[in-house]
């Protein structure tokens, strides 16, 4: 339009050309900005559209199958198994080995026992028991006898038997040459008991073993008896019961060492110038012996 106006001859064309010009460049600037300026807004919509179609996507993803890492699976370890030498010796026949093996030879099985057999057995066996004893408790007089026992046992823990001490010597002490010279006792007659026979019972109660010097293992079993008898004290016999304790110490299948403590008591009768009085006596003796069982061996297998 400016170059029309620029060709006409009127006089106030050029200032009206000066006056439209600007106008006419603003709006072809911004016919041709426009089209960037929309295409510019398309594309950022299309983006920013497509980008939370990812996000979608991936949030429903997360929702439906949770992401799991794979562990990874060890594979187990094979041992490795070395490869037998052969000895450059021949092999012997298996029937060759059989017969080399003897008889009575222990399996691996019986070669070590936790809980060892006892050592000997008393079941269907006679105890036949020398011993000797001394007294403990008598303050004036130090007795010595010697005695025995015969014991049957039906039980590996059960027993009774008949058994007999002789008294064949009793020891005065200080203390009656004390009681005489002071005074401090009435002087009593009466005679001293020589034998005592008893019958008794025999219960067992405990065994076990204990290690000698951290070499050899010791057998032994403990015991109680209690038994009825008739005591010979002069020329008279008053009944007496027996009560004891003892222990067995193994020794081989048939012998044993033997220790009992056993109390003789019976009602006494005394002379005291002439006036007879009675009272209870006690004989505390402690033996030491042998065991000797019969026959000398026994079966485990046995009922």
């Amino acid at each position: 339009m400016a170059r029309r106006l620029s060709k006409l001859s009127q006089p106030w064309a050029e200032p009206l050309a000066a006056l439209l010009a600007p106008p006419v460049a603003l709006s072809m600037a911004l016919r041709l900005a426009l089209p960037v300026v929309l295409g510019g807004f398309v594309l950022g919509a299309a983006s920013e559209a497509a980008a939370q179609a990812s996000a979608d996507d991936v949030l429903n993803g997360l929702g439906d199958t949770p992401a799991t890492t794979p562990k990874p699976t060890a594979e187990p370890i094979k041992e490795i198994e070395a490869a037998p030498v052969e000895s450059s010796k021949p092999k012997a026949a298996p029937g060759a080995a059989a017969a080399a093996k003897p008889e009575n030879a222990p399996s691996n099985l019986d070669r070590v026992k936790a809980v060892p057999r006892k050592a000997m057995l008393k079941r269907h066996r006679l105890e036949l028991s020398p011993m000797a004893a001394v007294s403990l408790n008598d303050p004036y007089y130090q007795h010595y006898a010697v005695g025995g026992s015969l014991v049957f046992y039906p039980n590996d823990a059960f027993g009774i038997g008949l058994g007999g001490d002789y008294l064949y010597a009793h020891v005065a002490t200080n203390n009656i040459a004390i009681v005489r010279q002071d005074l401090i006792a009435v002087p009593a007659v009466f005679e001293l008991p020589t034998l005592f026979a008893h019958l008794d019972a025999y219960w067992v109660p405990v065994y076990g073993k204990l290690s000698l010097f951290n070499s050899d293992i010791i057998n032994f079993d403990f015991y109680l008896t209690a038994g009825i008898g008739a005591a010979k004290a002069g020329s008279r016999y008053p009944l007496a019961a027996t009560v004891g304790l003892g222990q067995r110490f193994v020794i081989g299948d048939w012998i044993a060492l033997r220790i009992e403590v056993r109390d003789h008591v019976f009602n006494d009768s005394q002379q005291v110038y002439g006036v007879p009085r009675s009272d209870i006596q006690n004989y505390l003796l402690v033996f030491a012996g042998v065991s000797i069982f019969v026959p000398p061996t026994f079966d485990y297998g046995a009922p």
